[in-house]
């Protein structure tokens, strides 16, 4: 059996449960579809209907469990062999989603993933340019290239899982705050050998937030990015090999005029700031500004 887990917060699930149920029906497999709410404030009038459609179970959380806490709890509550993760935000592209999991699956992958992307024109608000920019140009790719670097370019926006490695191998609960759980989950399997296989099937990334939104959490995936570091020395030098941003921040660390570069870095942050929230939001900047995050944030300053 199959089970499509799926996390909700603060999002309407019910086009993407409508369309993930009618191609499960047409395949013939057997499945399941959970859904886990984690505390949301709205929606949830809306996705509790969901729970009438044959084989679709809603849960509600009485508090906020976060990312990695929620999908641990969905593995351990799901009765399939293979588990599939999908993002509460997320549109199905493609009327085969189901079947090419299922041929992935089939073939002896243990766990794969689909990828994610982006609707072609840019969004109508220009709060979301931000995030649909970096979405277009950093996440948005196709699985030749993220099968070059498979355990890197893991996101768990969309993948499909045995249950059993999964429970062998669950994200980490303390990271209760929002980013990089993915980027530890993929760095620990290849620690172990574990394979991750890419496949192009694609879900569109629907729920963009706004620019002052992006950067909040941006902000708590830095504070995330050091605790995996600072707290876990065993895996400390291989880890920043791995993460581009915590990479050139070493690198910095390392140069001579370290004093000079940090300040250059920090004091034009608000600059950079007002760019992002601006009508033409530049990625680079958006780089620096989060290298700044990590100079301000690092409270050690010897890593």
């Amino acid at each position: 059996m199959l089970s499509i887990c799926i996390p909700i917060y603060n999002f309407d699930v019910r086009p993407l449960v409508n369309e993930l149920h009618r191609q499960c029906v047409q395949s013939g497999t057997p499945f399941e579809i959970l859904l886990l709410d984690d505390a949301s404030a709205v929606h949830k009038e809306d996705n509790r209907s969901l729970g009438q459609l044959p084989g679709v179970t809603y849960e509600e959380l009485p508090e906020n469990f976060g990312r990695a806490r929620i999908r641990n709890t969905l593995a351990q509550k799901a009765g399939g062999e293979y588990l599939l993760f999908i993002d509460c935000d997320s549109a199905v592209m493609n009327d085969r989603y189901i079947t090419l999991y299922l041929e992935a699956i089939t073939a002896g992958h243990l766990i794969v993933c689909g990828g994610r992307c982006y609707l072609p024109e840019p969004p109508s608000n220009p709060a979301q340019l931000l995030r649909w920019k970096y979405g277009v140009a950093r996440e948005s790719t196709p699985a030749s290239q993220r099968n070059q670097h498979p355990h890197r370019s893991f996101l768990t926006c969309n993948f499909a899982v045995q249950k059993q490695l999964m429970l062998a191998n669950p994200f980490l609960n303390t990271l209760t705050q929002y980013g990089h759980e993915d980027t530890l989950f993929g760095f620990q399997l290849q620690q172990k050998g574990i394979n991750i296989f890419h496949i192009d099937n694609a879900l569109a990334h629907i729920g963009l937030e706004d620019a002052k939104e992006f950067l909040h959490k941006s902000e708590k995936a830095v504070d995330n990015l050091l605790l995996i570091y600072q707290t876990m020395p065993e895996l400390r030098n291989q880890f920043a090999t791995e993460v581009k941003l915590l990479r050139t921040y070493l690198k910095l660390l390392q140069s001579d005029p370290l004093n000079i570069i940090r300040g250059m870095i920090t004091r034009t942050m608000p600059l950079m700031r007002k760019n992002l929230l601006g009508r033409r939001p530049d990625l680079r900047r958006f780089d620096l500004y989060r290298l700044g995050l990590l100079f301000k944030k690092d409270t050690t300053a010897q890593l």
